[in-house]
């Protein structure tokens, strides 16, 4: 009987779980238009461009942000990375770089810096 109820107990945890797969696949049925997700991202991307173009005076140089990043991070992390992609932001809570490090073993962190003055908002552990 005990064998039984393991195997009754394990076959519908399976048939749930094959269930729930059922009802919901990426691939599929997307919650969203993806098409559309893209075009908002990459037109959010060339208006940040834009305006850093238009207003590079006001702003540290990426190599510069890179650099500040790069210094944060192994101070805080007492390790070695690398700059793998940076980031600006003109949003209206203020401009900012975001930094994005990897560091010997892969694991990947990201700095977020205030745009004007290079000053170190956050570092942290991108999971």
């Amino acid at each position: 009987m005990k064998h039984l109820t393991t195997a009754l107990i394990l076959a519908l945890s399976l048939t749930a779980a094959n269930a729930e797969y059922d009802i919901w696949k990426p691939d599929t049925q997307p919650y969203h238009e993806p098409q559309n997700a893209e075009r908002y991202d990459e037109r959010q991307y060339r208006q940040n461009d834009q305006h850093f173009e238009q207003h590079h005076q006001r702003y540290i140089s990426h190599q510069k942000a890179a650099e500040i990043a790069l210094k944060a991070f192994e101070n805080k992390y007492r390790t070695q990375g690398f700059v793998e992609d940076i980031d600006f932001e003109h949003k209206f809570s203020g401009d900012y770089y975001e930094v994005e490090i990897e560091d010997r073993r892969g694991r990947d962190y990201e700095v977020r810096l205030d745009a004007q003055t290079g000053k170190v908002i956050w570092v942290r552990r991108d999971y």
